[in-house]
């Protein structure tokens, strides 16, 4: 197998930027939905339960928004890097990306542990 360098390395790292670029904005929606649910979901009980689960609902709330501005500056880095055609931005944004997808579970499995 051949090593990639010089050229074909920054023109693979500007192809696939424009695919972290959409993965990267589609999580970050979706990790905002989900912040949503979590305030609906909190707003809807009473002032006394409210007390009892704030830090349920706040923890959960702060993972969710750690990860979207985790998968928000992935795209603006990969958008970076396809401008600037740096395959070290592009990468960077990867990485950022795939934070931000370990967060996603994270908070998917935190969330489905609570339901007893």
């Amino acid at each position: 197998m051949r090593a990639i360098a010089g050229e074909q390395q920054i023109a693979l790292a500007t192809e696939i930027a424009g695919d972290i670029t959409a993965a990267g904005t589609a999580l970050g929606g979706l990790l905002l939905v989900f912040v949503g649910f979590i305030t609906t979901s909190f707003e809807s009980y009473g002032a006394e339960a409210k007390s009892a689960v704030i830090g349920t609902y706040r923890w959960r709330g702060w993972l969710a928004v750690v990860g979207f501005i985790f998968a928000l500056s992935s795209a603006a880095f990969a958008i970076a890097g396809k401008w600037s055609e740096s395959s070290c931005l592009v990468g960077v944004s990867a990485a950022l990306l795939g934070i931000s997808f370990v967060i996603v579970v994270v908070v998917a499995f935190v969330t489905m542990s609570s339901i007893r």
